[in-house]
């Protein structure tokens, strides 16, 4: 999409925020969506776990991208989101520690950037994937079993097909941890 037409099309959706308040679900971040969503009365982050009551507004020119914050709503109590947060970081250091070259993390915080409540692991490019698959994510499942009360919301998200140069297809997978309890 051209800048162009982003910009139109961001003036049409404050246009219509104008008379209808827009709400944006999203499996991202509100890091990632703010500067997407800001003409969204309310941004709904990481499927539902943080809702944020937002204040519209046209520029980013504020340094404190929490300024257009009215409200924010975790969707289960903080103290069970800081201690699965920590399974989340014990499982991001274990994928470190595996020097995978070709995968991609994205942590996911809440708004005031003090917990992560989501992981997303992107290992489409792995010239191997099947020995991650095989190897490295059984290792996470138990860590996750491992956890006791605390759940693990696993989402396969997103099944890809990619056509090789022999033309044949290969599965790839996006995993997504979010923290529910």
């Amino acid at each position: 999409m051209t800048l162009a037409r982003y910009q139109r099309l961001e003036q049409i959706l404050f246009h219509i925020s104008d008379h209808i308040p827009a709400c944006i679900i999203s499996s991202k971040d509100f890091e990632s969506l703010h500067s997407k969503a800001k003409f969204a009365s309310i941004l709904s982050c990481v499927l539902g776990l943080e809702t944020i009551n937002h204040r519209p507004h046209y520029n980013d020119a504020e340094s404190n991208k929490l300024g257009c914050v009215g409200y924010q709503h975790l969707l289960a109590d903080s103290h069970y989101l800081k201690h699965s947060s920590k399974l989340l970081h014990n499982v991001l250091e274990n994928l470190q520690t595996q020097n995978y070259v070709d995968i991609v993390t994205e942590e996911k915080y809440t708004s005031d950037k003090e917990i992560l409540i989501g992981l997303t692991v992107d290992y489409r490019h792995l010239e191997n994937w099947h020995s991650f698959k095989g190897n490295t994510e059984p290792i996470i499942r138990d860590m996750i079993q491992k956890s006791g009360t605390w759940i693990i919301m696993l989402y396969l998200c997103t099944l890809f097909f990619i056509v090789d140069s022999d033309e044949t297809e290969q599965e790839r997978r996006i995993l997504d941890w979010d923290i529910f309890r």
